[in-house]
């Protein structure tokens, strides 16, 4: 379609720059006019013409144009409800999320009481331990 424009505009083009281009300052005597109608006649019709096809690939053009941006207000119409649903997924996920953290920190807390021993941060070397061994048997 495009091809078509350019292809028209450019022998529209051609045809105003010719040679053969209408004299658009006639003489108003009935003689010039004569002369230019006879002569000039077949270039304006295919001005006329070249000018009617271009309109046309316009209209076809806008035509398009119009189908285009209809498609593209559906296409983010629907991707707007798209990322609506992802986040209200995503927000979902970081409930169950929190939610776990909070029972591994309730286990946590529960396993720390019931089992205090096992959670000492400096536990007991065993380098320490025979030297207080040594100490109790001394005395």
């Amino acid at each position: 379609m495009m091809m078509a424009l350019d292809e028209h505009l450019a022998r529209f083009d051609a045809l105003i720059r010719s040679a053969r281009r209408p004299n658009l300052a006639v003489a108003w005597d009935q003689d010039s006019q004569t002369t230019e109608r006879g002569k000039d006649g077949q270039d304006w019709g295919e001005t006329l013409q070249l000018v009617q096809r271009a309109g046309e690939v316009a209209v076809a053009n806008a035509r398009r144009a119009d189908e285009l941006e209809s498609t593209l207000r559906g296409l983010v119409e629907r991707a707007s409800q798209e990322v609506a649903e992802l986040q209200r997924r995503l927000e979902q996920s970081e409930a169950r999320a929190r939610k776990a953290e909070d029972w591994l920190h309730q286990i946590d807390v529960a396993m720390r009481g019931r089992f205090p021993e096992a959670f000492q941060t400096n536990p007991a070397s065993p380098s320490a331990e025979e030297g207080s061994e040594q100490v109790h048997e001394a005395g």
